[in-house]
Order: structure tokens, then C-alpha cells, then sequence
């Protein structure tokens, strides 16, 4: 009787032995559990400053320099929206040069024109004179009038010529206005897409709740 106790006994300590070290065991996996979540959770996005004032805006010259604050995952995408807008601007640059190169060309051929055009009414102020006291009887005057009129008729064929090319000029120079204009209208509407996008961003950014 005696030896059964005694084994009864061994066997509640034995079980209370192995049941302590099971819980022990078990509260260092619970730790590292959670410790390990922890580090999978993301870590916040640092806000960045973008200097809109880097931008080219023909558009917004007329504005003082302003800064937001939006989040630096955003700033690749800033960056790609202003180098396309770089490109556009480069393109009206090269149209407005273009541009300023046929209306130099269109007013130095009006000038050649016009320069013409009065030594003709020049020459017929001498034809009309001419042609008042012209002695069809004398055949030196006769000579010396006709002379006239052929000078006066090939100074006139010039003076077609010329306002001619001019008139030539004035549709490239017409088409060049037309696409300069689109293109300025074309680098304001990126422009103010541009400021739009970062203006939603810093709302955005400023309005998430803090962790």
C-alpha cells in the first residue's frame, strides 16, 4: 500500500513538473511572434520638400515661387512630368525661333518690294512727264520715251515679282503663329496639370491621420 502511494505521488509531480516546462516553453514562441510582425509593418513614408520653383512655367511666371510637401515615392513621377515638360517647352522655343525667322525674312522681302515699288512711281512721274512733251516728229525724243516705258515695264514685272514672294511668306508665317500658339496652349495646360497633381498630393499628404 505504502509503495502505490508513493508511485501515485511521483506520477503528480512528474506531471506537474512536465506541465511547467511546456508553458515555459510555449511564452518564448508567443514573443517572437509578435516581434516579427512588428518588423513586417511598414515603415511610414518620409515626407520630402518639392521645390515647384524648379519647374518651367511660362504659365505661372507671373506667380511667387511656392513649395509643397508631398511624399518622396511621389517625386519620380514629379520629375518624369517635368522633364516632359521641358520637352514641350523646347519644342515652343524652337517654333518661336522659327517663327521670328520667317517674319524677319517676310519683312525684309516687303522691304525689297516697297523699295521698288517707289523707284517705279519714281520712273512713272518721268514717263508722265515725258509723255507730255513727247514730239512725235522727233525721233530722239520718240527713242528716249520709249526707253522710258521699257524701264518703267520691266521695274513693274520686279515689283509683281517681289510682292509676289512676299505674299508667299505670309502663309508659312501664318501656319508657324497658328503653331506656336498651340504649342504655348499645349506647355500652360501641362503646366497647370502639373501644379493640380502636386497641389492634390500635398492636400493628400497632409490630411493622413498621423501613426
Amino acid at each position: 500500500m505504502l509503495k502505490m502511494r508513493a508511485r501515485i505521488v511521483v506520477g503528480v509531480v512528474l506531471q506537474l513538473w512536465l506541465s511547467c516546462c511546456l508553458a515555459g516553453s510555449n511564452m518564448p514562441a508567443q514573443t517572437a511572434g509578435d516581434s516579427a510582425q512588428a518588423r513586417t509593418q511598414p515603415p511610414p513614408i518620409p515626407d520630402q520638400s518639392a521645390d515647384l520653383n524648379s519647374t518651367p512655367a511660362p504659365s505661372m511666371e507671373h506667380e511667387s515661387p511656392r513649395t509643397y510637401r508631398v511624399p518622396s515615392s511621389a517625386l519620380p513621377e514629379l520629375q518624369q512630368d517635368n522633364a516632359a515638360i521641358e520637352v514641350q517647352k523646347r519644342v515652343a522655343i524652337q517654333l518661336a525661333s522659327q517663327l521670328k525667322e520667317a517674319k524677319d525674312a517676310l519683312a525684309e522681302q516687303k522691304t525689297r518690294a516697297e523699295t521698288l515699288e517707289n523707284q517705279l512711281s519714281a520712273l512713272k512721274e518721268q514717263l508722265d512727264h515725258a509723255r507730255s512733251r513727247l514730239d512725235n516728229t522727233d525721233a530722239p525724243s520718240v527713242f528716249k520715251f520709249n526707253t522710258l516705258v521699257k524701264a518703267y515695264d520691266e521695274s513693274l514685272k520686279q515689283v509683281r515679282e517681289q510682292w509676289n514672294k512676299a505674299n508667299a511668306l505670309d502663309e508659312p508665317v501664318n501656319d508657324l503663329v497658328t503653331k506656336v500658339n498651340a504649342q504655348n496652349h499645349l506647355v500652360s495646360q501641362m503646366v497647370d496639370a502639373y501644379y493640380a497633381k502636386v497641389r492634390q498630393m500635398a492636400i493628400e499628404t497632409s490630411s493622413r491621420p498621423l501613426e
